[in-house]
């Protein structure tokens, strides 16, 4: 009978656990937006239409990746698509995120994050929003950086029992990959979130050693 082996994960992007939020969910749901970035004596830069336009000229497909809170157009679908990304399944309250841009590779991660830096705009990144420690709420505005769409696996190291992958490819996406070479991934906190969350959270599990 074949041995089950199991494997570590190394990530191509990184996961970064950002604080909680102010808003509640039903204030966000209303509309009721604060504004977080510019404001006197915050630390964070404003969200301004040149700097959305400096964003949407970096991005290879922008009128899919990037939606605003005061787009001119399809303002609803940026609210819609804002929302969903304002909280994740915590108790914590939910944010109220300016913008949201899905990355499709870290090139594009690449792109935006350097703009935000040099405005001093925050960002928030999550994968699959299922965490329950509201790491992934956008607590402070600004820009959440989704990276739902990078859920690949990448490369296979038997011999060093290394797996590469992008952050939002689910464990049991992972384990039925590897199923079928033998291996599996130990770590279980119970939960099939992406694997980006469990590295910025430190997941573990009953199978785990750390």
């Amino acid at each position: 009978m074949h041995r089950i082996r199991q494997v570590v994960q190394h990530f191509s992007a990184p996961a970064v656990p950002l604080p909680r939020s102010p808003l509640s969910c039903e204030e966000v749901s209303a509309g009721a937006v604060k504004e977080v970035g510019g404001a006197k004596g915050s630390k964070y830069g404003a969200i301004t239409p040149s700097f959305v336009a400096s964003l949407k000229a970096t991005l290879p497909s922008p009128a899919e990746q990037l939606f605003w809170r005061h787009a001119p157009e399809d303002k609803e679908v940026a609210l819609e698509e804002l929302e969903m990304v304002s909280m994740d399944r915590s108790h914590h309250s939910a944010g109220a995120p300016e913008l949201v841009v899905y990355a499709s590779c870290t090139e594009d991660i690449a792109r935006v994050l350097p703009l935000c830096s040099a405005h001093r705009v925050p960002v928030t990144t999550r994968t699959t929003g299922t965490g329950l420690e509201g790491g992934s709420i956008p607590s402070h505005g600004g820009v959440v950086l989704s990276l739902f769409r990078m859920n690949k696996i990448l490369d296979f190291n038997e011999e060093e029992l290394m797996v590469t992958v992008q952050p939002a490819v689910r464990k049991s996406t992972l384990n039925k990959w590897l199923a079928k070479k033998g291996f599996f991934f130990p770590v279980d906190p119970g939960s099939d979130a992406g694997l980006g969350g469990y590295t910025s959270t430190g997941a573990s599990g009953t199978l785990s050693v750390k």
